[in-house]
């Protein structure tokens, strides 16, 4: 009787499956593997839907929401990353962000927020269309206070919207068939372009013509100020006193520098070309000038000591030798021209010139 009662308890079951629709578990299987019940990706009606994704790399966890799946051309949509991560860590967007052509990021606001699990921290974005195709968002990356990326977001559909009336369906315009667009005529202005080309070569150069044959020669540059005698002497004696002849045992060679240096300002200062001449000639020259401040006794006696130590094997004292260059000094101070007016100055130079110029003469063979 006990075994009857179970039979018909499970016949009765059975009869209550069938008869609502229900099937085992072979049958649940085969439902859920048909296409009517597996996710479909998104379509037209849902993809103002926002769309999220969670990554977790290591102890960060991130929550990446897109505000909706597709946007019209420069449409801002918003892009809120929420990131979990140990506390004390600092966490901020990655530089130089590369974005694919056709769509353009923006950055918002965003801090850390305190949890229970660690530290949270929101970061706002804006990502926009700027093209007429749908686009892929790149991983965006986050690194911590070292530079080193430590989660990233997957990579976010974002589909392109046309911009259409209200009363349009998207579907209906797709399914129009194409008509081929009939060609306009369009006029030929070769012809123009040619002449309004050639006329205006023809301008340019007339004008590169016209302001090459008026232009007005750049005018000569200003000649450099002559500079008086005893400064040119007074720079090269003390450059010659750096030199430390007498130290390092060159004493020709001291007291040649010294008497061609007071041999030069000597003619310039007079007006007239010393270089090539004896010490007698230059004395009998400087007797012919007016040389009130410069005492020709003890100059020739300067010249002569100078020549007995140049041209002979005569070794000066180290007394003669070190007074050579401030018997120099004291010619040139003596005898220095402090001011002279312009038009006395423009003679004394071309009487240096001429004179110049007459010993140049003389001393070619």
């Amino acid at each position: 009787m006990a075994l009857d009662f179970r039979m018909l308890s499970r016949a009765a079951a059975m009869v209550c499956c069938l008869w609502a629709g229900w099937t085992p578990a072979s049958a649940r299987a085969q439902s859920a593997a048909s296409p009517g019940v597996s996710a479909a990706p998104a379509t037209g009606a849902n993809l103002h839907l926002p769309l999220s994704h969670f990554v977790q790399e290591g102890q960060y966890q991130l929550t990446a929401t897109l505000a909706r799946q597709e946007a019209e051309l420069e449409d801002p949509v918003g892009f809120e990353v929420l990131i979990t991560h140990p506390r004390g860590v600092v966490l901020r967007l990655a530089d130089n962000q590369k974005m694919p052509e056709g769509l353009r990021m923006r950055t918002g606001e965003g801090g850390p927020v305190e949890a229970s699990n660690g530290t949270q921290h929101r970061f706002q974005m804006e990502f926009s269309l700027t093209d007429v195709a749908d686009a892929t968002i790149p991983p965006v990356e986050f690194v911590d206070g070292g530079g080193q990326v430590v989660i990233r977001t997957n990579e976010t559909p974002l589909r392109f919207r046309p911009t259409l009336p209200p009363d349009q369906d998207p579907a209906a315009i797709e399914a129009q068939p194409v008509t081929e667009m009939e060609s306009i005529p369009r006029r030929d202005f070769r012809r123009l372009y040619w002449l309004l080309g050639s006329l205006g070569a023809l301008l340019l150069a007339g004008l590169i013509l016209w302001r090459a044959r008026n232009r007005k020669p750049a005018p000569a540059p200003a000649p450099p100020p002559i500079r008086p005698p005893h400064e040119v002497a007074m720079e090269r004696l003390e450059a010659i006193m750096r030199k430390r002849h007498l130290a390092a045992g060159r004493v020709k060679e001291h007291y040649f520098e010294v008497t061609e240096v007071l041999r030069e300002y000597l003619g310039r200062r007079y007006g007239f070309y010393s270089m090539d001449m004896t010490t007698g000639e230059l004395l009998r020259e400087l007797q012919l000038k007016r040389t009130h401040a410069l005492d020709l006794v003890a100059l020739e006696k300067f010249l002569h000591h100078a020549d007995l130590v140049k041209f002979s094997t005569y070794q000066p004292t180290p007394g003669e030798s070190g007074s050579v260059l401030d018997a120099a000094f004291h010619f040139v101070e003596a005898t220095a021209q402090r001011a002279q007016p312009p038009a006395a100055a423009s003679s004394a130079a071309r009487a240096i010139a001429a004179a110049e110029s007459g010993g140049e003469k003389d001393a070619a063979p």
